[in-house]
């Protein structure tokens, strides 16, 4: 493989990095934020240093770089499992925090017909777990919204959360995006796409069984209320879930859905960026109060020493 020099610009990737950390740092130091330097953590500065680096060279595969970067980290099976735990729980948040967890259920609630709650529930549950490849996740995303929903339609609630269980570790084991089935399938040299086949011949009867049970023991019930979603906050979740289906790499569906959950956040409003409620000290607040929300008068040399006549002449 050739080698290419990049000079001086092969430090991007560094600089940003501690622009982003220290700059960080120093900005909510001065607002008299608590922790400031936690406030952007810098396992993400961090991240954010090493996309930069994956794409400054265009012409290698993303692949590639990635396997170069866990060889030189340390061990590559290792550090790639690693990679993908934090992209996961990444997407995992950023989804969360952008409301899709709560536009995925109330949508599927909107359509499951009342008999079929539970079943619906044990669906929703294996589509966001195969989703964000995260069993654990979607077990704390999901179980307090399946108790709320099996108690106001008066539903039996053991078997509820059997379903958001069963539900949660059916969509991890199909998972192209969890970190243990990638393992798995490096650990054995064989193709994602041929453990996913070998996964959802093994493990769909199972579900298949697992549903009718609930259909026939789960019983049925109204749901009371509006359910509103945004089909928008669902989109990350369909674009992870058939990028990853389709063969791309992991790490670069994770990403994507980060940025895709960050960004719809922004628009819609429930991601914020440098937050006010961070800054305690007067002085952070008068600097933020101080910031112009209209046009600034740009004022000449002689005016502005007319204004500072006229204020010592004022002041005697």
């Amino acid at each position: 493989m050739e080698e290419r020099k990049y000079g001086a610009i092969s430090f991007l990737p560094l600089i940003i990095f501690l622009a982003l950390y220290i700059g960080s740092g120093l900005y909510f130091t001065f607002m008299g934020a608590e922790s400031a330097f936690s406030k952007f953590p810098r396992h993400v500065a961090l991240l954010i240093g090493i996309v930069i680096a994956l794409l400054m060279n265009k012409t290698m595969k993303l692949d590639k770089k990635i396997d170069i970067f866990c060889e030189n980290a340390g061990n590559s099976g290792v550090i790639i499992i690693g990679l993908i735990y934090l992209l996961a729980g990444g997407f995992q948040g950023a989804a969360k925090a952008m409301g899709g967890v709560e536009s995925v259920v109330n949508m599927g609630l909107t359509f499951i017909p009342s008999s079929l709650l539970v079943p619906g529930v044990f669906a929703i549950s294996s589509f966001i777990s195969t989703a964000i490849g995260t069993s654990m996740g979607t077990v704390a995303a999901m179980a307090p919204i399946a108790i709320g929903v099996a108690e106001a339609a008066n539903l039996n609630l053991p078997l509820t959360c059997a379903a958001v269980i069963g539900g949660a570790y059916f969509g991890d084991n199909l998972s192209m995006i969890s970190d243990t089935t990638i393992s798995a399938a490096k650990g054995v040299g064989s193709e994602m796409k041929d453990k996913f086949r070998m996964n959802f011949l093994i493990a769909l009867p199972a579900a298949i069984v697992a549903i009718i049970m609930y259909w026939a023991l789960g019983g049925t019930g109204v749901i009371t209320g509006e359910h509103n979603f945004e089909i928008i906050r669902v989109i990350p979740y369909i674009i992870v879930l058939g990028a990853a289906l389709a063969g791309f790499n992991v790490c670069g569906v994770l990403f994507t859905g980060i940025v895709m959950s960050g960004l719809i956040g922004i628009f819609e409003g429930t991601i914020t960026i440098l937050d006010n409620r961070v800054i305690t000290k007067k002085y952070g607040k008068y600097f933020m109060d101080s910031i112009p929300t209209k046009n600034i008068n740009i004022l000449s040399r002689s005016e502005i020493l007319k204004d500072i006549s006229k204020s010592v002449k004022g002041g005697k």
